[in-house]
């Protein structure tokens, strides 16, 4: 890809769009969410001993309790698309369905856990919104029948029931006999800067904790202003 950064844009050839905050600390990816997910459905299933019903399978897989089994790791991807709802789901109300807008930036946030969030673009989140209406139309049909063929409730990966409010990362859900495993999650790209930017990570060892080290930064004392400046020596030599 190429791009100027000097105008707060990267354009890759997908066609896609990230600005440099995205780059340097990470941005949601719908198509990885649902993608990764699915592609791996089979090689989860080959690795238990025992079965599981698609939806706790699913459910497993979202959560990241099954990465030790997946060539690609999802981690948790149901709560990351939760968390990333907490910062974008007011964008959806104020497009009218199209989150386009971005999350408020980081220095208007005071939680810990949205600030690493702050201003990323919240368009991938419509597909999360999305599954409110769709789930919302399956409930139509079941509860006027409900054994109906092709029609299955509809559940969040994380054990909420956020699908009938601002949409979640579905673990089950099935209409018309179209499966909506996979829709609405959102899988967490990881940046430059890794999470432990704002230095709320403690589990791993000997990783640099720039937000710490920032705030040393800051309550550091000042400069002597009193200090003289000494002349070297004659004939001594400056390296």
């Amino acid at each position: 890809g190429s791009g100027d950064l000097t105008s707060g844009d990267f354009y890759t050839p997908l066609i896609q769009e990230h600005t440099v905050n995205d780059l340097l600390f990470g941005y949601p990816s719908a198509f990885l969410g649902k993608v990764a997910f699915q592609a791996q459905m089979d090689q989860a299933k080959k690795s238990l001993s025992s079965g599981l019903s698609s939806v706790e399978l699913s459910k497993r897989m979202l959560t990241g309790q099954m990465d030790s089994d997946l060539s690609f790791k999802l981690g948790d991807v149901a709560q990351y698309t939760s968390d990333v709802g907490s910062v974008c789901f007011a964008t959806c109300l104020a497009e009218g369905g199209d989150c386009s807008g971005h999350a408020s930036e980081r220095h208007e946030l005071s939680d810990v856990d949205k600030i690493k969030l702050g201003g990323i673009d919240c368009m991938p989140y419509t597909s999360t919104y999305e599954t409110v209406a769709k789930c919302a139309a399956i409930n139509t049909v079941l509860s006027q029948d409900p054994s109906a063929v092709g029609y299955e409730a509809c559940v969040c990966a994380n054990g909420s029931d956020e699908w009938s409010s601002q949409g979640c990362c579905l673990a089950g859900g099935s209409n018309n006999g179209e499966s909506l495993r996979g829709e609405g999650c959102l899988y967490e790209v990881a940046g430059i800067a890794d999470p432990n930017y704002a230095g709320m990570d403690m589990s791993i060892a000997n990783a640099i904790d720039l937000g710490s080290a920032l705030q040393a930064w800051i309550d550091k004392e000042a400069a002597n202003a009193s200090s003289e400046f000494m002349c070297p020596a004659d004939e001594v030599g400056l390296d």
